[in-house]
């Protein structure tokens, strides 16, 4: 271990250390005004013992809820992300957003579970982690809840480092309600924005069936111009509409007996990509196919030579059965989740590559249907032993091609035709270059269980495991090889995993406002599958291997002053064995997964919630990482970037901070509340090897927010607020690879807006 390592390593723990006697109240108390009210308490149903507050779980949890969502002006994920302590992103634009949490970041499938509900809706993108994961928009959003840390023993292999889970507001038996909304606002180097959203809950029957209506849409605007596009340039190419709307029934026969049905769709266009080349920086190009390289003159200039739009699909139908018993709660729950995208990009950096001065774009045609299906059981005993029993299933189908075809004079996508007699590269010309195919099928099946015993009044020990198997299959095939158009596959292919993976926590709780924690807990992922049958690839393995991490935890959760101050922290160590990284076939330029040695990461998360006055409350987190390889990355291939032993985790900043300040006073119109927030986000490379000429190094970066929202006695709110109101240009993520030359995706320019709600 290096001087430098240690010297971070021991910089972490002292500060946690400093943290937790904060929290724990050995240090100096914050001094808060007598008067004013305490904070609610936060309640999570994540955890399947049943509804926990907050403060009894032993790990950090963050819960977002439906005024917070609102107060913040938050419609999809970017607009919390930087706020939740230990919750980075990889952003690729609408739709393709990568989580990552306590800087557990690498290649293959995702590394966070991602919940609606009951439903597992996790990206599946293996090449980025497991990006791809769907945009929902946050529209009568109950609550989001993010667990930091393994939870594997309730959720499975894609939660080996922490779970998202969007819960949405429910049918109720209050009466007839419901509310409109509309959003206008303007963005810098784009135009006008607009959302539109509406509510309504019925009551069908008096506490016996209620219904929930939910709609919404969004037209953004881009902000970035193509200039030299085929038949461009082209202006605001990255603009998104998204439609979408949810239906939901709830069904209460008795006072045991609750029955919720529920039907999501979305829709997003995106008129092209959200990459720009950074000003400066010279572009790829061909002199010989008539495009030679240039210079981007301007911020926000996407030098692609094709368009690539994107479409987006989801529905989303669940069923959630709960009986409650006089020993407990019984749940059972059914979800389908079907996804089509249709993904392009511009392929003429890899056809320029390999001498065919002809552009070229990408078509990526996939659908994804994923059957989730739980059933389980939660005691409420009388005395100090409690109990979770369960068992899950996942049936997953995907359909994923990739037709390389030549463009038309708008810069878009030729129709992909295979055989000989289309070959763009055969002697009578056409319009297809390549195309083939991979057809998966992934079967997982699970038992799970905790239990929890209250050693004492004071000390609760809990216990959970998780075992499972999985299986993958694939056959993929070569419908137009490069060059000789012919056909080739079709391949078959397949992976077996089983594992036991396990927790073990202890909690010292002396009274309701302190909890003392330490927890070790497992994370797991399954293997999968490369593309090796390709021709022109030399060496691609068939596969790669499963990786897992140990998770160890020590952490403090404590309300002062009356319940006006919240604070959790928490230091921990992940151990990683096996990662998964991303590995490139220097012959072809083809990225593949393969399994590195270890690495390390060392951490610090807290946050603060305090009600200073009646009329001020302040949020405040922090985040400190050190994730480094404690292994060097196993050689592949002469030409290719290695990760060594020290070098840091792409993507992963040492410092993350978020601050928020509200201030609500009474007026005699009615209620005015002031907000402002900053989210800090340091600097972070992109590659593990920091001199490879495709790193890209990401500088730190702080996105101011203000609002000023004014609620009048008629239910009627009014709003004005300011995003990233300094203008500030961070960039987010980097691309940069002999087949996508250095692009990188970053925050939407300085937005000044107006929103209107009235509720019913």
């Amino acid at each position: 271990m290096s001087r430098t390592r240690i010297s971070r390593y021991t910089t972490t723990i002292k500060l946690g250390s400093a943290a937790i006697l904060a929290v724990s109240g050995t240090g100096a108390p914050l001094a808060l005004a007598q008067k004013s009210p305490s904070l609610e308490e936060v309640v999570v149903t994540a955890s399947k013992m049943g509804a926990s507050s907050v403060q009894d779980l032993a790990n950090i949890v963050t819960v977002l809820g439906a005024d917070e969502l609102e107060s913040r002006g938050a419609f999809e994920f970017t607009d919390f992300a930087g706020s939740v302590p230990g919750l980075q992103f990889q952003d690729l634009g609408p739709g393709d957003k990568e989580f990552i949490i306590r800087g557990v970041n690498s290649s293959g499938p995702s590394t966070v579970g991602f919940y609606f509900d009951e439903a597992v809706i996790t990206g599946s993108n293996s090449q980025d982690g497991g990006g791809r994961n769907p945009d929902i928009k946050l529209i009568d959003i109950e609550r989001i809840e993010v667990l930091n840390g393994p939870q594997g023993t309730q959720y499975g292999a894609n939660s080996m480092s922490g779970l998202i889970r969007y819960v949405p507001a429910k049918p109720n038996f209050d009466g007839f309600s419901g509310e409109i909304a509309v959003d206008f606002s303007d963005t810098k180097e784009g135009s006008d924005n607009q959302v539109y959203s509406g509510v309504v809950n019925i009551p069908l029957m008096d506490d016996v069936l209620a219904a929930r209506a939910v709609a919404w849409r969004v037209d953004n605007s881009g902000w970035i111009d193509q200039s030299r596009a085929i038949g461009g340039p082209y202006e605001d190419v990255n603009d998104e509409e998204t439609n979408g709307g949810r239906l939901m029934l709830r069904y209460t026969p008795d006072d045991r007996l609750s029955i919720d049905l529920s039907y999501l769709r979305q829709e997003t266009t995106a008129g092209g990509s959200s990459r720009y080349t950074p000003k400066g920086v010279t572009s790829f190009g061909s002199a010989d196919a008539g495009f030679p390289p240039i210079t981007a003159s301007s911020h926000f200039e996407n030098t692609d030579i094709t368009r690539s739009p994107w479409d987006d699909e989801m529905d989303l139908f669940s069923l959630t059965a709960s009986y409650r018993l006089d020993s407990g709660l019984l749940t059972a729950t059914a979800n389908q989740f079907n996804r089509d995208i249709h993904f392009n990009f511009d392929s003429s950096p890899i056809l320029f590559f390999f001498g065919v001065p002809i552009p070229g774009i990408t078509s990526q045609p996939q659908s994804r249907d994923l059957f989730s299906g739980e059933i389980r059981f939660a005691s409420t005993l009388d005395g100090p032993f409690q109990f979770l029993v369960g068992a899950f299933m996942q049936r997953e189908d995907t359909d994923f091609a990739v037709n390389v075809v030549s463009v038309n004079e708008n810069g878009l996508a030729e129709p992909f035709m295979p055989g000989p007699d289309n070959n763009a590269l055969g002697p009578n010309g056409g319009t297809t270059f390549f195309g083939r195919y991979v057809k998966g099928d992934l079967e997982q099946n699970a038992f799970f269980g905790e239990i929890s015993y209250d050693i004492s009044n004071d000390l609760e020990l809990t216990l959970g495991a998780r075992y499972f198997d999985s299986t993958l299959e694939s056959t993929e095939g070569t419908l137009h090889d490069f060059g000789s158009a012919a056909a080739l596959g079709p391949f078959s292919n397949k992976d077996d995993e089983d594992k036991v993976t396990g927790k073990i926590s202890l909690s010292y709780r002396p009274s309701d406002a302190l909890n003392v924690y330490g927890t070790v807990s497992q994370g797991f992922r399954v293997g999968g599958l490369n593309q090796a049958d390709i021709s022109f690839t030399e060496n691609v393995p068939g596969s790669y291997g499963a990786d897992e991490l140990i998770n160890y935890e020590l952490g403090v959760k404590s309300r002062f002053a009356g319940g006006r101050l919240s604070l959790q922290a928490a230091v921990y160590q992940i151990v990683w064995e096996d990662m998964q990284v991303q590995s490139l076939d220097v012959q072809s330029g083809i990225p593949f997964i393969t399994n590195a040695g270890e690495s390390e990461i060392n951490g610090l998360e807290f946050n603060a919630n305090a009600t200073l006055t009646n009329a001020l409350e302040l949020q405040f987190g922090l985040t400190l990482v050190d994730a480094e390889l404690t292994e060097d990355q196993p050689f592949v291939d002469e030409g290719e970037d290695r990760g060594f032993v020290g070098d840091s985790i792409p993507n992963i900043p040492d410092v993350q901070g978020f601050a928020a300040l509200t201030y609500t006073t009474a007026l005699s119109m009615g209620e005015l509340e002031l907000r402002g927030d900053v989210t800090y986000r340091g600097d972070a490379d992109t590659r593990f090897d920091t001199a490879s000429e495709f790193n890209r190094e990401l500088d730190a970066y702080s996105l101011v927010n203000l609002r000023a929202s004014l609620t009048l006695s008629n239910d009627l709110e009014l709003t004005l607020y300011g995003k990233n109101i300094t203008d500030e240009r961070a960039e987010f993520d980097a691309i940069a690879s002999v087949q996508d030359p250095l692009a990188v995706v970053g925050s939407r320019p300085r937005t000044l807006g107006i929103a209107i709600r009235k509720n019913f």
